[in-house]
């Protein structure tokens, strides 16, 4: 059984952009403010700092600034907050930058002065929702993401803005791109494809030497694996690996290129939403009983839930609800709790959870995976949800079906994982889509 480390309980974590630092909890707000720009010096001294989370029950998944006349309350109840740095106030802005054309950019550039204003912007999110700004000359587009981040929670990196045809990169001001009133910028967003792994599961009292050979398709891209093997890129996009291993009677893997032993085999991917095209035309239900008319395809950049396919809860259901759908997929006590506490922090953040789990024969055109011996038994759970605010809840998704037979969509066979006389192979993962 896993023990928490008392040292941990006194440890917290500041997180600005994608840096994380390790620190003690900082119980004073005037401390903190005064170690910042020890914790993290890129910021510059001139900005503005503020502290976020989206960790309490009351900000219903959506950041929210922690002032200083709560700090005392608040922070007992956390573990980590969001550091976010913007420019000073219009006032003490230094002097905007002229526009010149995009297509000339290639580093931010220093030109002279003119009047600052604001710039009223719209940034376009791949649903077609559009997000109102206002903006100054002076303004990053880092400062943007932040602001998308307030109204939308995606954090900045998980965000790429395109704008007349170019990727807009974190330094550059929104003068000197050319950004004028009225522009329209399409959001990108970076998803990410969590902690998917897979188990190897010999008959009992044998030991199986196997290859893991798995493919992704050019819609999303392997970010980490472990043990780390080799990631080849085809010239049509697709990546592919292969783990080496022998399975021992115990469920431990010993990975033979890499000469470690492991529990399992582990792999993250990232996908882009692209602005402009079509969700995905994923399954959807016939029948009360949750029977699926399977699409050919789950196209990873373009992930989609409606409440035809899918299920919503409320946040205090999840975990039961979760622990009884994966022990019925056939999943262990080990497997459904390494499932369930890794997507916990994420379901926190919200009142409201919308889920499905995707059909093996939808998963598997996306990440073909090849295991050799052919394992007699073979089970991939794959889950998309989605955090909603209450009134999403009642007034969008009161139609969901509340009990759809998951065994029948993932399309599971007579065998079963509990039978140790045979060669199992188990993988789960899961993907969070954000607004």
């Amino acid at each position: 059984m896993a023990t928490v480390d008392p040292a941990a309980q006194r440890l917290f974590i500041l997180e600005y952009r994608s840096r994380r630092v390790l620190v003690a909890p900082p119980m004073h707000y005037n401390e903190l403010q005064q170690s910042i720009h020890r914790h993290f010096p890129e910021i510059p001294s001139n900005h503005h700092i503020s502290y976020h989370t989206r960790d309490l029950q009351i900000s219903e998944g959506s950041f929210v600034e922690v002032s200083p006349d709560v700090w005392g309350i608040v922070m007992p109840m956390l573990r980590k907050l969001e550091v976010r740095s913007a420019y000073p106030t219009p006032s003490s802005l230094p002097a905007p930058l002229e526009t010149i054309e995009p297509s000339t950019i290639s580093t931010p550039i220093s030109l002279s002065p003119s009047t600052s204003r604001s710039l009223s912007i719209v940034v376009l999110g791949q649903t077609g929702r559009r997000i109102q700004l206002q903006v100054f000359p002076s303004h990053t587009i880092d400062d943007i993401k932040a602001m998308v981040q307030d109204s939308e929670g995606i954090p900045p990196d998980q965000q790429e803005f395109i704008w007349a045809g170019r990727q807009l990169m974190d330094e550059w001001t929104v003068g000197a791109v050319g950004i004028t009133t009225g522009s329209v910028i399409h959001l990108i967003q970076r998803l990410r494809i969590g902690k998917p792994v897979i188990y190897l599961l010999p008959p009992f009292g044998r030991h199986v030497e196997a290859t893991v050979k798995l493919s992704l398709v050019p819609e999303w891209k392997f970010d980490a694996v472990y043990p780390v093997v080799p990631v080849t890129t085809s010239p049509t996009g697709d990546q592919t690996l292969q783990w080496n291993v022998e399975a021992s009677p115990d469920g431990t893997l010993l990975e033979k290129n890499a000469g470690l032993r492991v529990s399992y085999l582990f792999w993250e991917a990232e996908a882009f939403k692209a602005h402009g095209e079509p969700f995905s035309p994923l399954p959807s239900p016939t029948d009360e009983q949750g029977s699926f008319d399977i699409e050919p395809t789950f196209i990873p950049n373009q992930p989609h839930l409606d409440p035809t396919n899918s299920v919503a809860l409320d946040v205090s259901k999840i975990t039961p609800y979760l622990d009884t759908t994966l022990k019925s997929l056939g999943l262990q006590t080990e497997a459904r709790t390494s499932f369930i506490t890794y997507w916990l922090p994420a379901f926190l953040r919200h009142p409201y959870i919308a889920l499905r789990f995707l059909p093996q024969a939808v998963y598997e055109k996306a990440a073909p995976l090849e295991v050799s011996p052919v394992p007699d038994v073979t089970v991939r759970v794959f889950m998309l949800f989605q955090g909603l605010k209450e009134k999403d809840a009642q007034r969008m998704w009161g139609t969901a079906n509340s009990t759809i037979d998951w065994k029948s969509v993932v399309g599971l066979g007579e065998q079963s994982l509990a039978d140790d006389s045979l060669f199992r192979v188990v993988e789960w993962g899961g993907m969070e889509i954000l607004q």
